[in-house]
């Protein structure tokens, strides 16, 4: 008995280990990297400004956050309030990407997300506000264009 089952399990074992082809999918023709001039401003600023390359299969991205203190403090408001120190806060993201397939001349996807201090600087209580804007653009080799919402402009231009 003991041998009929050690057979069993060498046989398995040999059956199990055999190689099993495997299914590899077909390759992906490779598309040129392309460059773009991107210029994004907002409330007198230049959020972001220079070239971003995206790929057939990968976007670009750029991200940043900022916080310091202010040049003023927030004075106090009556009894039982404190004096606290103002800050700046700002955050800001940028993505580029193919948004529709990997085709060479179709539309990129254009993703802009900027978040700032709500002004007064010393309300209480205090905010943040948001502006986000998501926008396919297709764009000719040496070629430009724009697109503008809630005081944020965004210039994209194709070098190659």
């Amino acid at each position: 008995m003991r041998i009929l089952i050690f057979l069993a399990v060498a046989l398995f074992s040999i059956s199990v280990s055999a190689q099993v082809p495997q299914i590899v999918p077909p390759p992906r023709a490779a598309g040129p990297v392309v460059t773009y001039e991107i210029d994004v401003r907002g409330a007198g600023e230049i959020l972001f400004q220079g070239p971003m390359k995206v790929g057939p299969f990968a976007g670009a991205s750029y991200n940043r956050e900022f916080t310091e203190a202010a040049d003023f403090d927030c004075p106090s408001s009556g009894p039982g309030d404190y004096q606290r120190a103002a800050r700046r806060a700002s955050s800001f993201r940028l993505s580029l990407s193919n948004g529709y397939g990997q085709r060479e001349n179709g539309p990129r996807s254009v993703n802009v997300r900027w978040t700032r201090a709500a002004p007064p600087a010393c309300s209480k209580p205090s905010g943040t506000r948001t502006i986000e804007l998501a926008q396919a653009v297709a764009v000719a080799p040496g070629e430009s264009a724009s697109f503008e919402s809630d005081g944020v402009t965004v210039t994209i231009k194709r070098r190659n």
